[in-house]
């Protein structure tokens, strides 16, 4: 959910809010497509731990913060290419204030 944020974040903006009253933007929308529970989602929870077993961490297995970094990173850097909203890789190092 934290990727998906930096993503609304970029994309939309930090003031950005859903609404009831409007329908959903369209950009809102293409954001929950990437992060879909489908193998067609670019950073679906498949392709996520397809990623982590490039670092020999098997499903079902606890992984650490640093180890779930570097999935995210191995999973971002393959599917940059075509991302619509960005290359997020290059925020991947900002620890405080960026964002």
């Amino acid at each position: 959910m934290l990727v998906a944020q930096v993503f609304l974040i970029q994309k939309l903006g930090r003031s950005w809010r859903t609404s009831r009253q409007k329908p959903l933007d369209q950009s809102y929308i293409e954001i929950l497509h990437l992060f879909g529970d489908s193998k067609d989602s670019r950073y679906s929870i498949h392709d996520l731990l397809q990623a982590r077993t490039a670092y020999g961490l098997a499903p079902g297995s606890w992984i650490g913060p640093y180890a779930m970094c570097r999935t995210w990173k191995s999973l971002i850097r393959s599917k940059r290419d075509g991302t619509k909203c960005g290359d997020l890789s290059n925020m991947m190092g900002y620890t405080r204030g960026f964002w």
